[in-house]
């Protein structure tokens, strides 16, 4: 622990280092230390809202959203991007997980739905696969230090273009995007 809001994490063989720090409203991890011979990507895979329901939950991004399309990863579906900032969201919850990437940079991102079985997205159970520098299908991209990653909630909803700049300005009071 570094103090009261912030812990280091440095991995086994010295090679990685983090540093996370903590908010009230969201966490954000600073990459202090890379293995020069590795890439690495920042990932967020599990649930949107606790459940896998893709045909009630929505995403979005700094380049628009809600977006109501449903890649299926287990089908070889995915959508590529160069986002700086991704949400994911359902319609039967008040809360909205977003994850941010700063700097900015112009590497491939990744969004999908990926169900646990060959059922896909009609799967019982399943995860979001979001992945800042990752590169379908599963190729890291990111070797640079002093990049932050923020992951955090954002009460309410994003049923239209109106909710979508709303979280768009939240997250960049929170960030400073753009200043």
């Amino acid at each position: 622990m570094v103090n009261g809001h912030q812990v280091r994490s440095v991995s086994k063989s010295g090679k990685w280092q983090w540093l996370w720090s903590f908010d009230r409203n969201f966490a954000v991890v600073e990459i202090e230390k890379v293995d020069p011979d590795h890439a690495y990507w920042f990932l967020y895979e599990g649930p949107a809202a606790g459940s896998f329901s893709p045909m009630k939950q929505y995403w979005g991004t700094d380049q628009g959203g809600p977006n109501h399309q449903k890649p299926d990863y287990y089908h070889d579906q995915k959508i590529s991007g160069n986002w700086q900032w991704a949400y994911f969201g359902d319609s039967r919850t008040e809360r909205v997980l977003f994850v941010v990437q700063q700097p900015g940079d112009d590497m491939a991102d990744i969004f999908s739905y990926l169900g646990n079985s060959d059922q896909g997205i009609n799967s019982k159970d399943g995860m979001v696969v979001f992945g800042f520098g990752r590169k379908s299908p599963a190729i890291p991209l990111m070797k640079n230090v002093g990049n932050k990653f923020y992951v955090g909630f954002y009460e309410g909803q994003i049923q239209d273009e109106g909710d979508h700049l709303k979280i768009g300005q939240y997250i960049d009071g929170i960030v400073g995007i753009g200043r």
